[in-house]
């Protein structure tokens, strides 16, 4: 017999426990998700990307998605991104949003 199978967003966070400890300490992410917090009647869930019902791990990854997008980000998304510390931006940005790793030389 197996568990309850976990999201992908939950699996990402499994790989990155850092990324847990930065939104638990975040001055933003309470505020990110009192915004998306909609009540279905004794349980919870959170508009992701705008359309979607999710879990906390899933407007979790779509806010730090959407913050590391400079030009795109609402400004709640991109505080929350930029409180990451650098390596973990680099990841957000490398794994979730499958962005080619940036060599010493290269500049943005």
């Amino acid at each position: 017999m197996t568990g309850p199978q976990r999201s992908h967003a939950e699996a990402f966070l499994d790989r990155h426990p850092a990324l847990r400890t930065a939104c638990a300490r975040s001055t933003v992410w309470s505020r990110v998700r009192d915004e998306a917090r909609i009540d279905l009647g004794g349980s919870e869930a959170y508009i992701v990307a705008g359309d979607t019902l999710g879990g906390e791990p899933e407007l979790l990854l779509d806010r730090l998605a959407r913050g590391a997008n400079a030009s795109g980000a609402d400004p709640l998304s991109r505080a929350l991104f930029l409180e990451l510390p650098t390596e973990l931006q680099t990841t957000v940005r490398r794994e979730l949003l499958l962005e080619p790793q940036k060599s010493e030389g290269d500049n943005e």
